[in-house]
């Protein structure tokens, strides 16, 4: 199973050209939390950036430097923490002796614009990183998305609760990238759905149901959840019945 923050990570050092296959990240809220990854960057990738980050003769000269087989390197340099300043970057290999003395230079640059682009790029995805988690935490979008309803003898909650288990990775590409972006910008928002049924005089909990991975927009009302929380209501009921039926024939 793929957290929705490592799926987003690995979607955005894609579209950019970066590896993904050595990403680390911690976001708690503490000092010296982010993210970093490290890996080769070669070939079409290389090639990519060049185009991307530099202009004129300097990136041709680049781009002939990739096409001789110069190759870019990140490295995590401190493994204590995960952040845009724990990653160091420079040329994979030695090929400056195959290069001309302006590609070599042309390399460097590339390196140069890689290294602030790289740092650049962390910090963006430190900041969606956290709103990708604020989108599913009871502290954040999840607050006050309680509802309670009494009965005579019972109370019902239903509430919006952390998901711990959630995952997009049943989403095609296309779909999980849409929600991933809702969760980052706030149209989006994503939860387990729990019903609790208490009894009012015992307080004791009679019955309980819980239905995870419900992505909800922001705009849409709750009102019954499209029916969603009345099936786990349902539930709740039947396990109330049965725990109430037991305690009454323990009695």
């Amino acid at each position: 199973m793929t957290s929705p923050i490592l799926q987003h990570f690995i979607r955005r050092l894609t579209e950019n050209n970066y590896p993904t296959g050595n990403i680390s990240y911690s976001l708690n809220y503490a000092q010296g939390d982010g993210m970093d990854f490290a890996g080769t960057i070669e070939g079409i990738d290389c090639t990519a950036l060049a185009e991307r980050l530099l202009n004129g003769h300097v990136k041709a000269a680049a781009k002939r430097a990739i096409d001789k087989g110069a190759s870019i390197k990140i490295t995590k340099i401190d493994h204590r923490y995960s952040h845009f300043n724990t990653m160091s970057v420079d040329t994979a290999d030695p090929y400056y002796y195959e290069l001309t003395e302006f590609e070599g230079n042309a390399l460097d640059k590339l390196v140069e614009a890689v290294t602030e682009d790289v740092n650049t790029l962390s910090k963006e995805l430190e900041r969606e990183g956290y709103r990708i988690h604020e989108a599913g935490s009871e502290v954040w979008a999840l607050s006050d998305r309680t509802r309670t309803i009494k009965t005579n003898r019972f109370k019902v909650t239903i509430a919006e609760v952390e998901d711990e288990f959630f995952s997009l990775d049943e989403f095609g590409d296309k779909e999980a990238a849409e929600f991933l972006d809702g969760f980052v910008t706030g149209a989006y928002r994503y939860f387990a759905l729990k019903v609790t049924i208490t009894g009012l005089e015992t307080g004791l909990e009679v019955g309980e149901s819980i239905v995870g991975r419900v992505i909800w927009s922001n705009k849409c009302p709750t009102n019954h959840y499209s029916g969603l929380a009345r099936e786990i209501l349902s539930e709740a009921i039947e396990q109330a019945r049965s725990t109430i039926g037991s305690l009454q024939l323990a009695a």
